[in-house]
C-alpha cells in the first residue's frame, strides 16, 4: 500500500515493510489513541466541562492543513523580510506542529561543544532522558524564499537577526553575507552527532518537508522524509496515520521511559525482511528451473537432453535436492546444501534438559503442526537480532526432473 508523502530515503525501513506491512502494524495505535480520546472527553465532561472536546493525534495531524495553507497565503509578497517569514512559520505553523505531535515548543539557540570549541544551533524543542541528556532535538530549518527546498541543504539563517542574533552562545560559520555556510546535512553529521552525548533522533521542520532522523542509521544516509504539501493536501487516511505514528513523541520519546515504538517496529521489518529472504529461496531456485529449461530450449536441446545432462553432470546438485525439505509456506526446513550453512534445522539435535536443540530428524515425519527456532540475525544494519522462525508442516522436497517437465510443457504451449 502506498503511503503519499512519505519518503523511505535509503530503506529507513524496508521498502516493503513500509509499504505493505506498516499500516497492519499501528492499526493498534489508532485504536489506542481514540480509546484515549474518549476516555479524556469523559472525563472532561464529568468534571462539569459542557464545551469539552478531545481529538486524537491523527486527526490534530489531519488538521494542520488550514494553519499551513494560512502561512503558505500569509508568505504571499514577502522577499526581503526572512525575519517576518521565520515569526510567521513559527506561529502559524510550527508551534501547531510540534503541539500535535506532542513536542515542546521552545525556540532558541543551543550551544554545543565539538573539540572544545562552542558552536550554536536553532532548536524548536527538545527531550531529554531521565538522565538529563539529549534524546530528541527539533530542529528549525528556516527556508526564506517561496520556493519548496531539501530542509538539508538550507542553512542558519543568521542575517536580520533570525534563528542566531546572539554571537556570544557560541560560533555559526558563515559566508561573506553573514549567511550560514554549513548545509544543516553538515551540521547534522558535525555539531549534533558529534558531540560526546549527541541526541537520538533528530526531526528537522521545514516548511515543505519533516525529516525524522534516528543517529543509529544517519552513517547510511537512512531516514524518513514527510512531504507536507502531499501529505496535507492529497489527505489519504493510511498516510495522515502512518505520519502521525512515526513521528509522535510518544512513539520516539516515551514519557513513561521504555522501548520506542520506533523501535519495535524497526525490529518487524528486519524480522519481515529476514522471513521474505528465507521464502526467497523457493522461489529462487523455481527461478533456476526456468532459466535451464529457456537456455536449452534456445540451444535447440530436447527435454531428454536437459534432463540427462543434469543427471550425468550435476550429482552434486542432486544430492542437495535429494535432501533438501521444504514446509507448506516454502522455508527451507532442513538441508544439506554447503552453500546454505545455517539455514534450517541441524540434521540431529544437541544437549539435554532445557538445553536440549531440536534436529531434522525428530521432526522429519511431522504430518501436522508447527515448530520453531531461534536464530541470530546479523544480516541487516542494527547488530545482531534474536529470532524465531516458524515452519509449518508437512515437510517434503522437490522434483527437479519433475519440475524440467512442467516448465517445458508450460514454454511449448506458449
Amino acid at each position: 500500500m502506498a503511503l503519499p508523502g512519505i519518503s523511505n530515503a535509503n530503506e529507513f525501513y524496508s521498502a516493503h515493510y513500509l509499504e505493505s506491512v506498516l499500516a497492519g502494524d499501528i492499526k493498534k495505535v489508532r485504536e489506542r489513541w481514540a480509546e484515549e480520546a474518549k476516555a479524556q472527553l469523559e472525563a472532561d465532561l464529568a468534571a462539569g466541562l459542557s464545551n469539552a472536546t478531545a481529538s486524537t493525534p491523527e486527526a490534530q495531524f489531519k488538521a494542520l492543513r488550514k494553519p499551513w495553507q494560512k502561512l503558505r497565503e500569509a508568505e504571499i509578497g514577502i522577499t526581503e523580510e526572512p525575519a517576518e517569514r521565520l515569526r510567521l512559520q513559527r506561529e502559524l505553523f510550527f508551534q501547531p506542529l510540534l503541539a500535535a505531535l506532542g513536542y515542546p515548543f521552545t525556540p532558541k539557540a543551543e550551544p554545543v561543544l565539538i573539540g572544545g570549541e562552542a558552536y550554536q544551533v536553532p532548536l524548536l524543542g527538545e527531550v531529554s532522558n531521565a538522565k538529563g541528556e539529549p534524546w530528541l532535538w527539533v530542529v528549525e530549518c528556516f527556508n526564506p524564499s517561496d520556493e519548496p527546498a531539501d530542509p538539508l541543504e538550507l542553512t542558519i539563517t543568521t542575517r536580520w537577526g533570525c534563528q542566531i542574533d546572539d554571537p556570544s552562545l557560541g560560533t555559526v560559520l558563515t559566508d561573506g553575507d553573514g549567511q550560514g555556510s554549513e548545509t544543516w546535512e553538515e551540521l547534522i553529521s558535525e555539531r549534533f552527532f558529534g558531540q560526546e552525548i549527541p541526541p537520538r533522533w533528530v526531526l528537522a521542520v521545514s516548511r515543505d518537508q519533516l525529516l525524522l532522523i534516528d543517529r543509529q542509521k544517519w552513517a547510511a544516509s537512512r531516514l524518513l522524509r514527510f512531504e507536507l504539501g502531499t501529505l496535507l493536501g492529497e489527505n489519504n487516511p493510511d498516510a495522515l496515520l502512518a505520519a502521525a505514528t512515526l513521528l509522535h513523541r510518544e512513539h520516539t520519546c516515551p514519557t513513561g521511559g521504555g522501548t520506542p515504538l520506533l523501535d519495535e517496529l524497526d525490529e518487524n521489518s528486519h524480522k519481515h525482511a529476514y522471513e521474505v529472504s528465507a521464502d526467497l529461496k523457493y522461489a529462487r531456485r523455481q527461478a533456476l528451473v526456468d532459466i535451464d529449461v529457456l537456455v536449452s530450449r534456445a540451444l535447440k536441446l530436447t527435454l531428454e537432453e536437459l534432463i540427462t545432462i543434469y543427471r550425468v553432470q550435476f550429482p552434486v546438485m542432486q544430492q542437495y535436492e535429494r535432501d533438501t525439505w521444504y514446509d507448506r509456506n516454502g522455508r527451507i526446513v532442513f538441508t544439506a546444501s554447503k552453500g546454505l550453512t545455517g539455514v534450517g534445522f541441524p540434521r540431529k539435535g544437541s544437549g539435554r534438559g532445557p538445553n536440549k536443540t531440536t534436529g531434522w530428524e525428530e521432526i522429519a515425519d511431522m504430518k501436522t503442526g508447527s515448530v520453531s527456532r531461534m536464530i541470530i540475525d546479523d544480516t541487516l544494519p542494527g547488530g545482531p537480532v534474536e529470532r524465531t522462525i516458524t515452519y509449518e508442516a508437512p515437510f517434503d522436497r522437490c522434483d527437479r526432473v519433475g519440475d524440467y517437465r512442467v516448465v517445458w510443457e508450460y514454454f511449448e504451449n506458449k
